[in-house]
This record gives structure tokens, C-alpha cells and sequence, in this order.
């Protein structure tokens, strides 16, 4: 993949998200992680579709992570990260 075409892979794959092509959507974006794994837009725009797709606690976790890696989580990105990863030994 080109340069170029990283600007195309989160706009593309949130498209097919958006017409419910939601496996379509998930393997354009899992090319371009496949690229550039840290891609915090790519990897949102996944989240996106995996909770489309009914893959709710993969897409909580994604975003959970990518929120804790991009450093706008302050203090709480340790917690986060941690979270992302134990989602279901959190009771209400």
C-alpha cells in the first residue's frame, strides 16, 4: 500500500461500513493495519465496523486501546489499557 492510499483505506473501509458491507469494510481496513498497524484512524474506523459486524466487545476494546495509546488519556491510560483487555471482569 501507498501513502496515498493509506488516506483512502480509513475513507474507503468506513464507506462499505456505512452501505452495512460490513465484512468488506473489515478486510480493507485489516489490509491497511496490515501496513501500518499504529493507524489510530484505521483502527477506529474497524471498531467501528466489528460493532457493526456484532463484535461489540472487540470494537470497546479497540477503541479503549486506541484512546489509551494516543496519549489524550492523561493519567488513565494505564487503566484503560488495562480495561481494554479485561472487559467482562468488570461487573455492574
Amino acid at each position: 500500500m501507498k501513502d496515498e492510499e493509506l488516506a483512502c483505506s480509513p475513507g474507503f473501509g468506513s464507506t462499505l461500513r456505512v452501505v452495512g458491507r460490513y465484512d468488506d469494510a473489515l478486510a480493507v481496513l485489516e489490509r491497511g493495519l496490515a501496513e501500518f498497524p499504529g493507524d489510530p484512524a484505521m483502527r477506529a474506523f474497524r471498531a467501528m465496523a466489528l460493532h457493526n459486524a456484532g463484535r461489540h466487545r472487540e470494537a470497546v476494546s479497540t477503541l479503549l486501546h486506541v484512546l489509551a495509546e494516543g496519549g489524550q488519556a492523561a493519567g488513565y491510560a494505564r487503566a484503560l489499557a488495562y480495561y481494554a483487555d479485561h472487559l467482562d471482569e468488570i461487573s455492574g
